[in-house]
């Protein structure tokens, strides 16, 4: 991350399983699963992600812990929807207004 740019963040205390929203270079959206988000972000930042290596940088936008694999995996299948990016990149990554408020 860079300065005070930093990923919108939803995380229940207990959770397992983290869903990450990416936005690529091309401005499309990537969106994957993993029980070990450091790691798995700096996969996509070294280019040993085959899915994402032609369009770095990638930007970690948003990040959602959530307790089970299966949570992770239905959200997972609604962000990959047209209408799951389309929120994505709506409520996740818009310039927020000094009141918070889009």
């Amino acid at each position: 991350m860079h300065g005070s740019e930093r990923p919108f963040v939803l995380k229940p205390a207990l959770s397992r399983c983290s869903k990450s929203i990416l936005e690529l270079c091309n401005g499309d959206v990537y969106v994957g699963s993993t029980n070990d988000l450091k790691r798995r972000y700096a996969s996509h930042k070294n280019g040993d992600v085959a899915s994402t290596r032609s369009f770095l940088p990638a930007k970690l936008k948003c990040y959602i812990g959530v307790e089970t694999e299966a949570i992770a995996r239905s959200l997972e299948r609604y962000f990959k929807s047209g209408s799951g990016k389309a929120f994505a990149k709506k409520r996740f990554w818009q310039e927020m207004s000094t009141d918070g408020l889009v």
